[in-house]
């Protein structure tokens, strides 16, 4: 008697050619994806080639959409993982039809249509709004730090950066002299004096002095629009009649200058304080319907969320209008670092002014805001906070704002395993791309669960 085994001969080729799409069950995600990314309007995408039909035949920007949104599904954000699961991958197979794009055509297309993907955003937003998944008569917006793809060790000031250029330039001085003295001898020698071109080691100095000196320049440029700004508020301070105190600090604030540093592997990055510690970060903004739909996803540069109450609810008003969502936003709910008395007192206009319920910032360590008693003298200045306390300590302000943290917080959680919390792209206006398809892919798994069952709407 020999061994009942399943027989499996390597060998044996396929009698028929296969058809890849039976080898996935049929409510996959791969096959959600292409039927939403074929009702996307990608015109957009579709201009940048051309009409004539001449030169290299170019991806269909369909498949390459799909490709890319289906892998920020997943949490693959880099081009070469998704050019290897192009060739090991059923699921990619099927999508690239067969072809794998290589990771060079990956990122190329990716560069070059930034808008392009930052809008799907808003296409994706569609969907949700058609299946009854976008309810904005509360929103939650927050904000969390967005590791950036560079070093904190390579923040340099102006004393830095000039140390740094003066001892490249010596030795770029000094390279250039020994390169001078070499061919003098060659000259004697009567050797070959064809010029090869500068030594790698001196180009990469050139490149890098290059890079020092243009952060250099922002550096002085920062401080000269901070000076001219402290300038402007002391000549608005002396006109003033009747002021009170004395004249505007000369020091610039610390928060427009970014601590008067730059970094040289992400400029638009800042040093940011994470849960790991300080770090190179970029301030990932999101507002969020109860049902964890994201109806607006931006990038800031600043560690503060002070001044991005309002541009956030008018990127969120704006994805809202082109996806077709004409509700209004009736109210909306922060934390204290949206605590600012230009939010509380700007009126946005008739229909677009939704109340606001954002937390009181803690006075002297202590947690509730009238100080266990004794009355707080900000509220004597400031009559709007004391409106702000009054309304959150309101039994129904109390119990809409306590669904803050079911809203926005498990989003950031959820979206930061699409591929962690470091970003793969440098720059702001990669990293928004990065982010707002980190967003779209978010609620694209929301809208599919829905569609599948695993996750019934409320």
């Amino acid at each position: 008697m020999g061994f009942n085994f399943l027989s499996s001969d390597l060998d044996q080729g396929f009698l028929l050619p296969p058809d890849m799409r039976e080898w996935l069950e049929p409510d996959h995600l791969v096959f959600f994806v292409m039927d939403a990314v074929a009702q996307f309007d990608l015109e957009a995408f579709q201009a940048e080639y051309r009409l004539d039909g001449r030169g290299g035949a170019a991806y269909d920007p369909q498949l390459m959409v799909g490709l890319l949104l289906f892998a920020y599904c997943e949490g693959v954000r880099s081009s070469r993982q998704i050019e290897r699961r192009c060739t090991r991958d059923v699921a990619y197979r099927i999508l690239s039809g067969n072809r794998a794009p290589d990771h060079a055509t990956i990122a190329r297309f990716r560069d070059r249509h930034q808008a392009g993907l930052r809008a799907v955003f808003v296409q994706v937003l569609r969907l949700c709004a058609e299946a009854g998944l976008v309810r904005v008569g509360l929103v939650a917006l927050d904000g969390t730090k967005l590791q950036a793809d560079a070093s904190s060790l390579q923040n340099y000031d102006q004393e830095r950066l000039g140390k740094a250029i003066g001892h490249l330039d010596k030795q770029i001085e000094a390279m250039l002299a020994e390169a001078a003295g070499q061919d003098a001898a060659e000259d004697v020698a009567d050797q070959d004096r064809s010029d090869p071109g500068s030594p790698p080691q001196l180009r990469s100095r050139q490149q890098r002095l290059a890079k020092l000196k243009a952060a250099k320049e922002l550096l002085d440029a920062q401080a000269a629009a901070a000076q001219q700004r402290q300038d402007q508020r002391r000549e608005a301070w002396e006109k003033a009649s009747g002021r009170k105190g004395g004249p505007p600090a000369a020091t610039p604030p610390k928060r427009a200058l970014s601590n008067g540093r730059t970094n040289l592997t992400d400029p638009d990055s800042r040093i940011m304080h994470t849960s790991a510690g300080f770090e190179q970060a970029f301030n990932g903004q999101a507002v969020v319907t109860s049902d964890q739909i994201i109806v607006a996803a931006e990038i800031v540069s600043e560690a503060t969320d002070l001044d991005a109450f309002h541009p956030m609810l008018d990127a969120a008003r704006g994805a809202l209008d082109e996806a077709g969502v004409a509700d209004p936003i009736r109210a909306v709910v922060a934390d204290a670092g949206y605590s600012k008395k230009q939010n509380r007192d700007r009126r946005r206009g008739p229909g677009n002014n939704p109340i606001q319920l954002v937390a009181v910032p803690p006075l002297g360590g202590t947690k509730t805001p009238d100080r266990q008693g004794k009355p707080d003298p900000r509220f004597a200045n400031d009559p709007g906070l004391k409106k702000m306390a009054e309304r959150l300590q309101n039994p129904a302000g109390s119990r809409l704002y306590a669904r803050r943290k079911t809203m926005v917080e498990p989003v950031f959680g959820q979206i930061k395993q699409l591929g962690g919390p470091r970003m793969r792209h440098r720059g702001k206006v990669k990293v928004a791309t990065e982010w707002k398809m980190m967003a779209a892919a978010h609620n694209l798994l929301k809208y599919w669960r829905h569609h599948t069952g695993l996750c019934p709407a409320t």
